[in-house]
């Protein structure tokens, strides 16, 4: 495809459908959690791995997993350093999430 923007933008939803990221509502297993933009796409394999393995990730549970936890977690100092350690994997790979990723993980966390 085109061009999706500048590396480290949250890309644009796809025009399709995609399934749900809350296992209950729809099968997981097409889900796409992060992508490649054309950027990244010329710069070898290794964001192609790590997509991929935070699409498996995603796909078994797991984003959902952090974002309930969060949800749950009370206003403490030790919840607060939980929260840090669940969130700093997720912002490493954050230039690889979809914006409806991005939206559906963060709108969750909102009051």
């Amino acid at each position: 495809g085109g061009s999706r923007g500048p590396p480290g933008a949250a890309r644009e939803a796809p025009a399709s459908p995609q399934p749900a990221f809350d296992e209950g509502s729809k099968p997981m297993t097409h889900a796409v959690f992060a992508e490649l933009d054309d950027d990244y796409c010329m710069r070898g394999s290794v964001a192609g791995w790590i997509v991929s393995m935070v699409n498996v990730f995603g796909r078994n549970g797991g984003f959902k997993a952090i974002r309930d936890e969060l949800m749950a977690a009370e206003e403490t100092p030790l919840a607060t350093a939980r929260a840090r350690a669940l969130l700093r994997p997720v912002f490493e790979v954050r230039d690889f999430f979809t914006a409806e990723f991005l939206d559906w993980f963060g709108g969750g966390l909102r009051p």
